[in-house]
């Protein structure tokens, strides 16, 4: 499961992520506004946010970062708040306040079970599509032309965030977000590039649709499928 942790404080952030690591999902971390912007095809289903990136433009942008049709469960994390601050986050969208500080795995395991009994039955997979290319993320499983492709986890949540953001610029510092998310340190940009070449050189040699990995000098890549 994606989750989205949105907090200005660094060693607040590491917490909740290496918590929502621990139990088996995906974290990404947003520090300011336009880090959740940036994130707006991550899928989240889970939003840890802080009570200072709640306000009404960072609610409905941690909306955006939800899957089409599914609003994503939002858990604000507060120091101290107003009445009339609770009710205009309710409005916003958020499910649950938590009071800092808070015993993470608690928390999150509270998110868990209330998405579970939200969940419909027939819950639709989570996948992404853009011409004949396919995503499956929950298998880490891409196809294009009807083929498996030979992927590394890696490079599956690149191929991932490019489809689900089809037609559109994915800025460099969301792809590297989401593919390297599992680590500490953020990976240089040259390493971006590389991994992209060997994404496009794959797909090239399954056949099928024409499509194309366009580079934006300093800015991000963009997938077209023709």
């Amino acid at each position: 499961m994606r989750v989205l942790i949105a907090d200005p404080d660094p060693a607040a952030a590491h917490v909740v992520r290496a918590v929502a690591k621990q139990r088996g999902h995906s974290p990404a971390v947003a520090s300011t506004h336009d880090d959740i912007a940036g994130l707006r095809a991550f899928g989240s289903r889970i939003c840890i946010a802080s009570q200072d990136l709640c306000t009404p433009d960072g609610l409905a942008a941690l909306h955006e970062t939800a899957p089409e049709g599914e609003p994503p469960l939002i858990i604000l994390t507060y120091d101290q708040m107003s009445a009339a601050e609770r009710s205009r986050a309710l409005d916003g969208g958020v499910a649950e306040f938590v009071q800092q500080p808070f015993h993470t795995p608690e928390v999150m395991i509270r998110a868990e079970r209330q998405l579970e009994r939200a969940r419909p039955r027939d819950r639709a997979r989570d996948s992404s599509v853009a011409g004949d290319i396919s995503v499956l993320m929950d298998e880490y499983r891409a196809t294009k032309n009807g083929a498996a492709l030979p992927l590394t986890k890696l490079e599956v949540r690149l191929l991932d965030q490019l489809v689900r953001s089809a037609g559109s610029l994915v800025p460099r510092e969301t792809l590297m977000s989401v593919a390297w998310r599992d680590e500490d340190a953020a990976p240089e940009a040259s390493l971006l590039k590389t991994h992209v070449s060997h994404l496009r050189r794959k797909l090239r040699d399954a056949g099928g649709q024409p499509f194309a990995i366009e580079s934006s000098y300093g800015l991000g890549y963009k997938l077209t499928v023709h």
